[in-house]
């Protein structure tokens, strides 16, 4: 039995490019779901450039938290493609190890619209 855990690992997961790929695809549906999360402000009561800075100064907030979570989403990405860089061969564990950080790269757009409400 040990000898098909080996061979399952000799199989699996050895192409980078599907990690990489994969990676890429969830951090850029990430990224556009945090700009979807953004709202237009009602602007009928708008009529001078000063209600225009006030209803701008409503959406701050959620524009800070956008902000940071795109950054932040930057960064992960950032480091995910430069660790990919130094790795020539891979098995089964660093998929899942990838994969279960992906998912929380998924749940990054969530935890900002919880946030910002």
């Amino acid at each position: 039995m040990p000898q098909l855990r080996d061979d399952y690992n000799i199989f699996a997961g050895h192409n980078l490019q599907r990690t990489k790929a994969l990676a890429d695809g969830v951090f850029s549906i990430a990224m556009t779901i945090l700009v979807l999360e953004l709202s237009i402000p009602f602007f009928g009561s708008v009529h001078s450039e000063g209600d225009l800075f006030t209803v701008l100064l409503q959406v701050a907030p959620r524009l800070l938290v956008y902000f940071m979570s795109f950054i932040t989403l930057g960064i992960f990405w950032t480091g995910h493609s430069l660790q990919y860089t130094f790795i020539e061969e891979s098995d089964r564990h660093l998929n899942w190890i990838s994969i279960f950080f992906l998912m929380f790269v998924a749940l990054i757009p969530f935890t900002t619209a919880f946030l910002t409400e």
